[in-house]
């Protein structure tokens, strides 16, 4: 258990290091569970893109863990796709409508780290997880 606190510890600084803005900051927006995030952000194309997600071992939360991650690299992928010219606007909406509806459905999945998992839930999330990868790698 010491062993895997402090693989967290370097796991979370780590991605404290590369998630330091290179920019000048913007202003922070509060963020509200389930709220569609903007494919407006600036996608750099030289950045290495990471993103974990922590959840404790034996709650639900390690259940939708990696599905969060997915999520989030989805979303950053379509951004830089969409600003390299791989994806039409109309496919970076469609990841982005899909995206906010796996969110929705993997918060409902585990809304507490106490709650029993939605199976159906999680599925429904991952099948949506599924049509963003298939988008993702079609041609415009």
């Amino acid at each position: 258990m010491k062993f895997v606190s402090i693989a967290a510890l370097c796991l979370a600084a780590l991605l404290a290091g590369c998630a330091t803005p290179q920019h000048p900051a913007q202003p922070a927006q509060p963020a509200q569970p389930g709220a569609p995030v903007s494919l407006a952000a600036t996608a750099k194309s030289d950045r290495i893109m990471a993103a974990a997600t922590l959840a404790l071992v034996g709650t639900c939360e390690v259940n939708v863990a990696a599905d969060y991650t997915a999520l989030i690299m989805s979303r950053q992928h379509a951004a830089l796709a969409l600003t390299r010219g791989q994806i039409s606007v109309q496919a970076a909406s469609q990841v982005q409508a899909l995206a906010d509806s796996a969110r929705a459905h993997l918060d409902a999945a585990c809304p507490s780290s106490q709650a029993t998992l939605d199976a159906q839930r999680l599925r429904s999330a991952r099948t949506d997880l599924a049509a963003i990868s298939q988008l993702l790698k079609a041609k415009p």
